[in-house]
């Protein structure tokens, strides 16, 4: 019998509650991945998804789900990491965003009640002149089988964020 790690059982409920919010028509999932590093044993899933109403994929959310050999194997051998996973929640705007606009976000952003997350944004340009805008909250804790509380909330703040972004764009 298989006996699924903490970082399986994490990634199942986040799993679920995307998809329910996609079965509810409010978000439209785009992307799943289930990633496993052979080379350092580690894993990572991530899913990305857009507003229902997006169909140009102006502003894609995406949460990832990583856990390396340690946090793995922290559950079968006597390591000093806790079994869990770490989690970073991403919105990328692949629209160019005038200065006003761009400024505007910023500061919703780093007005959002992320305390347990650490802030980045950052611009991505590409060799075909594509730039996109990135902004990105690092969990700053492991997500455990203790705090599995905490991923609903997060989902849905993640959700109820890029109505509001979504919203910005449209004006």
């Amino acid at each position: 019998m298989f006996d699924p790690t903490a970082y399986e059982n994490i990634k199942v409920i986040l799993e679920g509650l995307v998809y329910d919010y996609d079965l509810s028509g409010q978000i439209k999932v785009i992307e799943r991945n289930d990633l496993v590093n052979l080379a350092d044993l580690s894993r990572n899933f991530n899913m990305s998804f857009i507003h229902k109403r997006d169909r140009k994929q102006l502003l894609t959310m995406t949460v990832e789900l990583k856990a390396d050999f340690k946090q793995l194997a922290s559950e079968w051998a006597a390591v000093a990491e806790e079994p869990g996973a770490n989690l970073s929640i991403q919105y990328s705007l692949s629209n160019s965003l005038n200065e006003i606009l761009e400024k505007r976000i910023l500061k919703f952003f780093k007005q959002q009640p992320a305390l347990d997350f650490y802030f980045e944004a950052y611009k991505q340009i590409y060799l075909d002149q594509r730039t996109v805008q990135v902004y990105k909250f690092n969990k700053i804790h492991l997500i455990t089988e203790k705090t599995l509380d905490e991923v609903g909330s997060i989902i849905e703040q993640t959700i109820m964020a890029g109505k509001s972004i979504y919203q910005m764009l449209q004006h």
